[in-house]
């Protein structure tokens, strides 16, 4: 049985290569990655910034454990 890991997401703010990540689309990853990401200024998590580009049909980044 595969466990389900948890994930959150967050709207890109800047383009991230190292994820092959654009502006304005979502990254969906462990939290402690996308923390990571937001302390740095690449990423905003807030729910309102996540729904915002959801409403906007951003493509959806899925984040690897790096």
């Amino acid at each position: 049985a595969q466990t389900s890991v948890q994930t959150v997401r967050a709207r890109v703010l800047v383009d991230i290569p190292a994820h092959g990540a654009k502006v304005g689309q979502l990254v969906e990853g462990a939290p402690e990655v996308v923390h990571g990401l937001a302390q740095c200024g690449d990423v905003d998590p807030h729910p309102d910034a996540v729904a915002y580009a959801e409403s906007q049909g951003a493509q959806v980044v899925t984040l690897n454990r790096e």
